[in-house]
């Protein structure tokens, strides 16, 4: 799609760039034939039919500019997006290896250790009685 867009974009932009210098070349013509047939100038007629048919070419000089754009945008949008993944994979397989480290420590840490009594919190869990309800408290 990309190739497509860059193609098509060059295509018009080397259309209404040949066309904008075929129609000036042929407007000089005609301002020459004018004065030898007239012996005058008038610019103002000229320049009014100049700019009602200089319209197409110049619409496919921007509309070629736009389509080169736009393929552009794509092609460093999926550079940055492949950038990211593999950013992404880079990522996950440190945490990964970081995960198995701290996974081998913990195990080689219970098993030396004995299992341990209830916390505090936990026994405040337990008894209700001592007035704890889950909830704390900013002392300030």
């Amino acid at each position: 799609m990309k190739k497509s867009l860059y193609i098509l974009g060059i295509f018009l932009i080397i259309i209404g760039f040949v066309g904008l210098i075929n129609h000036l070349s042929m407007l000089n013509r005609a301002i020459k034939a004018e004065q030898v047939m007239y012996d005058t100038y008038n610019p103002s007629l000229i320049l009014v039919q100049l700019a009602g048919t200089t319209t197409p070419y110049l619409t496919c000089l921007i509309g070629g500019g736009l389509i080169l754009a736009v393929a552009v945008f794509i092609t460093e949008f999926q550079k940055r997006t492949e950038a990211s993944i593999q950013i992404i994979d880079m990522l996950n397989e440190k945490r990964s290896v970081v995960n198995n480290q701290q996974s081998e420590s913990s195990d080689t840490q219970n098993k030396d250790d004995q299992p341990k009594s209830q916390t505090t919190e936990d026994a405040n869990i337990a008894n209700p009685d001592k007035g704890y309800d889950g909830r704390f408290y900013w002392k300030g």
